[in-house]
C-alpha cells in the first residue's frame, strides 16, 4: 500500500491568501488588452479616417459656394442721365403742325406736331325763381363720335344731324373734327371725340336712354363713308321740356350763368391734362373753351342753371415736345433723345394769326419760365456694349453714351474681371426723373 504524503499548507502571517493557481487574478491589461488608462484615448488607428471625413466636407461645402456664386453672379450697371434746365423767355416762337402719324426724331431739327383732343364739363347752380312762365326746351345730352372710314381726320360741319334708329334727330352746334383711325395688330382702332347734341325738336319726347348708334343722314350719298362714320351715346338725353315751370328772370340768369362760366373754365383749364393718354401733354393756356347754355332743371321745385364748357387743345407727346424744344434750345440735343421732367413754372401763350383752327392749321405759340429736359438712356443698348468687356473699359464704354452724366458698376462676385457675355445678366438701373403734366 502506497504510503501517502500530507502536508500543511500554512497562511502566510500577513493574512493574504494564498496565491494557488485558482486565486490569481490576472491583470486588466491581460484581459482586455488595455488598461483603464488608455480607453479615454481614441484608437490610433481611426484618427486618419475622420480628418478625411472633415476634409471632404468643407470641400463640398466650398465647392457649393464658388457653385452658387457662379450660378447667381451679376452685375449691375448704375446710370445717371444728362439734365438740362432752359429759361424761355417768352419771344421765340414755336409752330406745331397737326400730326400726320409720324414723328420726327433725331437731327439737328425736330418737326413739332400735334393732335387735337376735346372734353367736356357741366356744372350747375340753383337759381332765384319768381312765378312761371311758358317753355319750349329742347333735350341735349353727350354722344361720341368715331370714325372708322379714314387714316386722316374728318370734318363735320357744323349742325350735322344724328339720328337714332326711332327716327329722332339731334345736331350738334359746332364743328367736329374726329381723328383718323389707327390700326393695331391688323385691328382697326376707330378715331374717337366726344360733342354735345342737341334736340331737332322742343319737348320730353326727345329725353331717350342711351342710343347704340346714331347714323349720320348727310352721309348718305357716300355709301362706304355713311357706313364707317357714326356715333353713339351711353347717357341719357335729358332737358326736353314743353309746359309750364318756375321762371327765372334774365338778370338772376345772367347772375348765375357768369359764376358758371367762372367755374367751368378754372376746371376745364385744370382738369384737362387729366383727360390725356399718359404720354401726352398741352399747355393749359392753349386750350380753348367753348360755353354752351344748357336746358334749366327743375329739383326739388328749384330751378337749376346748367352749363357746359367745351374746350380743346393742342395735344404732344412727351417725346416729341421734349425732342424739338430741347433741339432748338440746346445745342448738345441735336441726335439725342430727350424728354421733359419738369415744366411746372412753364407757361404759354397763342401768338400770331388767331383765327386758325386746331386740328387743321398750324398753330404759332411762346413759352416762358424754366423748363427741365432729361436725357433718354437706353438700358438695353448700355447692357449690349458692356457683354464680355473688361471692368476697366467700364467708362470708357459709357463715355460713348452722350446722355449719361454718371455712371457706376457693382460685381459679383467681387472678383470678377469682366462683365457677363449674356447682356440679360447685366442689371442696368437708371436714375431718372419722372414726366409730369405741362
Amino acid at each position: 500500500m502506497a504510503k501517502e504524503f500530507t502536508q500543511d499548507i500554512t497562511p502566510p502571517s500577513n493574512g493574504s491568501r494564498p496565491r494557488g493557481i485558482r486565486n490569481v487574478t490576472a491583470p486588466e491589461r491581460a484581459r482586455f488588452g488595455r488598461t483603464p488608462e488608455t480607453l479615454s484615448k481614441p484608437r490610433k488607428s481611426g484618427s486618419g479616417s475622420l480628418w478625411i471625413w472633415i476634409l471632404a466636407t468643407v470641400l463640398v461645402f466650398a465647392l457649393a459656394v464658388v457653385g452658387a456664386l457662379t450660378v447667381f453672379a451679376q452685375t449691375t450697371v448704375t446710370l445717371t442721365p444728362r439734365t438740362h434746365t432752359t429759361v424761355f423767355d417768352g419771344e421765340t416762337v414755336f409752330t406745331a403742325f397737326p400730326a400726320d402719324g409720324s414723328e420726327s426724331q433725331g437731327g439737328s431739327s425736330v418737326s413739332l406736331t400735334y393732335k387735337t383732343a376735346q372734353a367736356s364739363f357741366v356744372d350747375s347752380v340753383v337759381a332765384q325763381s319768381s312765378g312761371v312762365e311758358d317753355v319750349e326746351e329742347r333735350a341735349s345730352g353727350r354722344i361720341t363720335v368715331f370714325n372708322e372710314f379714314s387714316d386722316s381726320s374728318v370734318r363735320l360741319i357744323p349742325n350735322t344731324r344724328f339720328e337714332t334708329p326711332a327716327g329722332l334727330v339731334f345736331r350738334a352746334q359746332g364743328a367736329i373734327v374726329i381723328p383718323g383711325r389707327t390700326v393695331s395688330r391688323g385691328e382697326i382702332i376707330p378715331g374717337q371725340v366726344e360733342v354735345t347734341v342737341f334736340a331737332a325738336e322742343t319737348g320730353e319726347r326727345h329725353n331717350i336712354g342711351p342710343v347704340a348708334r346714331f347714323t349720320l343722314p348727310g352721309l348718305a350719298t357716300s355709301p362706304d363713308m355713311f357706313e364707317a362714320v357714326y356715333a353713339r351715346s351711353t347717357e341719357s338725353m335729358t332737358g326736353g321740356f314743353s309746359g309750364t315751370r318756375p321762371r327765372v328772370s334774365s338778370e338772376d340768369r345772367e347772375i348765375a350763368q357768369d359764376r358758371l362760366r367762372g367755374r367751368l373754365e378754372e376746371r376745364a383749364r385744370e382738369d384737362f391734362a387729366s383727360t390725356l393718354e399718359e404720354n401726352e401733354a398741352t399747355f393749359s393756356e392753349l386750350v380753348e373753351i367753348t360755353f354752351v347754355t344748357l336746358p334749366f332743371v327743375v329739383e326739388n321745385g328749384e330751378v337749376m342753371v346748367r352749363m357746359q364748357a367745351d374746350a380743346r387743345a393742342p395735344v404732344f407727346s412727351h417725346t416729341n415736345l421734349g425732342q424739338a424744344l430741347a433741339s432748338a434750345t440746346i445745342a448738345s440735343a441735336a441726335g439725342t433723345e430727350v424728354r421733359i421732367t419738369n415744366s411746372e413754372s412753364a407757361n404759354a401763350e397763342r401768338v400770331g394769326n388767331m383765327e386758325t383752327e386746331y386740328g387743321t392749321d398750324p398753330i404759332d405759340f411762346v413759352l416762358s419760365g424754366r423748363m427741365q429736359f432729361e436725357w433718354v438712356v437706353n438700358a438695353g443698348e448700355v447692357a449690349k456694349e458692356l457683354a464680355g468687356r473688361d471692368r476697366d473699359s467700364f467708362q470708357s464704354v459709357v463715355s460713348n453714351f452722350p446722355g449719361i452724366e454718371e455712371a457706376s458698376a457693382q460685381f459679383r462676385p467681387l472678383w470678377r474681371s469682366s462683365f457677363p457675355e449674356d447682356p440679360a445678366n447685366i442689371k442696368v438701373k437708371i436714375n431718372s426723373s419722372v414726366p409730369v403734366s405741362l
